[in-house]
């Protein structure tokens, strides 16, 4: 998890370094929030990368049988 949490930080970095040159730049709460999103979203990817790897071979393992 804190994995996924690191790629998530890395990629908010990424995404706001590459704006810091201009003058806007996100107030705390727009990127608090858009952080959020972007975390929520890879702990989405992740769970369900998770169940597919790990319960579909043991629904067909039952449904063989």
């Amino acid at each position: 998890m804190a994995g996924l949490q690191s790629i998530a930080g890395l990629i908010a970095g990424i995404l706001l370094g590459r704006k810091i040159h201009q003058a806007h730049v996100p107030s705390l709460k727009s990127f608090l929030s858009g952080l959020s999103a972007l975390t929520a979203g890879i702990f989405a990817v992740d769970v369900t990368i998770k169940f597919i790897s790990q319960s579909l071979p043991l629904y067909l393992a039952h449904a063989l049988a």
